[in-house]
């Protein structure tokens, strides 16, 4: 998930202006249900959970406790999911046995889903399962024949096992298909050079090159190919051009030293051969061998991409359920997993369980507290349950975390306003604009100065903007 630039402040208001909203409509709540005496506003708010319960028992509870508002009621904020924070420990057989479950689960729920197919039919390749792996992708492409990825994997797995033919099949009913990118090209050239198909290889790896020419792997392909037809001259300038762009592999070295024997350069000779000697006696095997081992760490890779993967899935056809109980699995076997954290917490938050949200946050600051909008995103939490302290005590992270930025400061400035603390307010409304001039700071503190009756302050704030310089430097998303 690269980030784009965008506004601070105009983050902050979106995101913060859910805490505003939140405040706000829970101070109505508290005066239309409940006459709390003096003493209890010194006190942290009294929790609220306007969400849907998870479960009749849960239901009785809060039901219970909104009926008798008595210090020893539940809290809002009580959730029913704990996070792994250990790792379990799984030979390679049952990660292996597990991850084919959770394939096996996914086809029985989505059979018809080109997307679990891909899943099953990634997790099968990896395991060694090539020929099932081949028929799942074969479904795909019958069920989605205008989608590349499919027909990619499908080629990768064939070449890997030594299918250069079915590779060569399948890659040309993606051309067929109107599918012809620079990957396609790439692996097509690929089965011709094992088919012994030079000249055409080389026709078809132009076209890749031509196409993505930032990509090292086509131009070594395409020097391979061309060593192989001896145009020695025309091999050389791919696999240069290869090394320029950041090719580094034995194969790579060792076509560059063939190359150089074979037009007779003694310098470049003795430099590719020094550079192969310095990497060592690592035994280079080709796919087919790789396909007869894998190691204890590949096995958890798998295991955890297909996990990941049908997490996806699950959620995107609206099986929340399976997303939730697959998510929560990842996370034994990578509890430190951010993005899968990050998962649920948009998981629980799209079903509106604030406090399972809340601890999916929680955690994710447990592992990255640097991470500032997810720290204004545990404040909207709070601010929409009651628990205001703990709200602007979140949004204080923000500013200390990163105290150069404005989007610390234009967030308390909204909190601030909802709590018509307008006297505070506007001194973060004012460090927000000194860190991140523009219209959007202005409206925020024209808006705080009107609210103390300053309208003629106000006014001025307003006619500043346009000669107001803009600094690009601030603009970047923290």
């Amino acid at each position: 998930m690269n980030l784009e630039h965008k506004n601070h402040l105009g983050l902050a208001a979106i995101l913060i202006s859910f805490v505003a909203l939140a405040a706000a409509a829970f101070a109505l709540r508290m005066n239309s249900n409940i006459a709390m005496n003096s003493s209890d506003v010194t006190n942290e708010e009294k929790p609220f959970s306007p969400e849907p319960d998870r479960n009749a028992k849960k239901s009785a509870e809060l039901a219970s406790a909104n009926a008798s508002p008595i210090a020893s009621q539940p809290s809002s904020l009580e959730s029913t999911v704990t996070f792994p924070t250990f790792q379990l420990a799984m030979d390679k057989a049952d990660m292996e046995a597990e991850a084919f479950r959770v394939a096996n689960h996914l086809l029985q729920r989505r059979p018809d889903d080109p997307m679990a197919l891909h899943v099953a039919a990634v997790c099968n390749s990896q395991f060694h399962k090539t020929a099932e792996a081949e028929k799942l992708w074969q479904r795909c492409i019958d069920l989605s024949p205008k989608t590349e990825t499919y027909y990619l994997n499908f080629a990768a797995n064939a070449l890997f096992r030594g299918g250069a033919d079915t590779a060569l099949e399948n890659l040309e009913k993606a051309r067929a298909n109107g599918i012809n990118s620079a990957d396609i090209a790439h692996h097509l050239g690929l089965a011709l050079g094992r088919l012994g198909e030079e000249e055409r290889a080389i026709s078809v790896l132009k076209e890749a090159v031509q196409k993505d020419p930032s990509l090292g792997a086509h131009w070594m392909l395409l020097g391979q190919s061309q060593l192989k037809l001896n145009q020695l001259d025309d091999a050389k300038r791919s696999l240069v051009k290869a090394m320029e762009l950041g090719g580094q592999s034995r194969a790579l070295y060792s076509a560059l030293l063939n190359v150089s024997v074979r037009l007779g350069n003694k310098e470049d000779t003795l430099k590719y051969r020094k550079i192969i000697e310095q990497m060592g006696d690592d035994v280079v095997t080709d796919g087919r061998e790789q396909f007869k081992t894998i190691s204890d760490r590949e096995a958890k890779r798998v295991l955890v991409s297909v996990l990941g993967e049908a997490c996806a899935v699950f959620r995107d056809a609206g099986l929340l359920e399976d997303a939730e109980h697959t998510a929560l699995r990842l996370l034994t076997h990578e509890p430190n997993n951010y993005p899968i954290c990050q998962f649920l917490a948009d998981l629980y938050l799209s079903r509106k369980w604030l406090p399972e949200e809340l601890a999916a946050r929680l955690r994710m600051l447990e592992i990255n507290p640097t991470d500032l909008m997810n720290q204004l995103k545990v404040a909207r939490i709070y601010a929409d349950t009651g628990y205001f302290k703990r709200c602007e005590a979140s949004i204080r992270n923000v500013v200390a975390i990163a105290p150069h930025k404005a989007l610390g400061y234009a967030a308390m400035a909204e909190y601030l306003v909802s709590q018509k603390n307008f006297e505070r307010a506007q001194w973060f409304a004012e460090r927000a604009i000194e860190r991140e001039p523009g219209s959007a700071g202005t409206k925020l503190l024209a808006t705080v100065l009107r609210a103390q009756g300053k309208e003629s302050e106000a006014r001025n704030v307003e006619a500043s903007v346009s000669t107001i310089p803009p600094n690009p430097g601030l603009l970047k998303q923290p």
